[in-house]
């Protein structure tokens, strides 16, 4: 497994990943959720201007309205969890097995069974590449955001306190797969015609 491309595809270092380890944002981190907070604020700023000038023209029908108010409210939301990422410098990890699964060209998903139940995120297909599927992996993500930070496999033949203590129920993951049906092991790989598609280990 390269760490290098792992962390290359979901843009950290080692620097960023001893913060996370440690539950909170790095530097690097924070400057990036700021510069994300101001666009937010930007847009936000943009959308109340053209409700007002909307509002005020009689061909604009009250769905446009709705609309965009709409679109105000998910903005505003945003800039609320930014800000509330950068007060509580809070990192959530999640640990155990995760299960890959491949949308188009561009992008996929990540799906992790933990304590709390399968979480899903949607990743890219550089992000893909980078995983092995059925693998055991940390994850570590912005609170309520479900932003990725980082991410680094887990060895659970290690005996530190993390493999021992390694008691997660996986059933999650697998409750729609018959034992005959559950995939094998693997990576996602990229064809010679741009498709992404699943190479699964024979030895599993």
């Amino acid at each position: 497994m390269n760490k290098k491309q792992l962390a290359k595809a979901f843009n950290f270092n080692e620097q960023d990943l001893f913060a996370n380890r440690d539950g909170h944002l790095s530097e690097t981190q924070r400057q990036r959720i700021r510069q994300l907070r101001n666009v937010s604020l930007m847009i936000l700023g943009a959308l109340v201007i053209l409700m007002i000038v909307g509002a005020t023209q009689v061909s604009t029908t009250p769905s446009v309205l709705i609309f965009s108010l709409a679109i105000l409210l998910r903005r505003l939301e945003r800039l609320i969890f930014h800000h509330v990422t950068l007060r509580s410098d809070r990192v959530t990890t999640y640990f155990g097995r995760i299960q890959l699964k491949i949308n188009n060209r561009r992008s996929g998903q990540l799906r992790i069974a933990d304590a709390d139940g399968l979480r899903t995120f949607q990743i890219t297909s550089n992000q893909l590449l980078s995983l092995h599927d059925r693998d055991y992996y940390k994850v570590y993500v912005v609170p309520k955001l479900d932003t990725i930070l980082s991410v680094e496999p887990v060895n659970l033949n290690r005996t530190d306190d993390d493999a021992e203590a390694y008691t997660v129920d996986l059933s999650a993951l697998t409750q729609e797969e018959s034992e005959s049906e559950k995939p094998k092991r693997g990576t996602v790989v990229l064809g010679d015609d741009g498709e992404l598609s699943f190479s699964r280990d024979s030895s599993t």
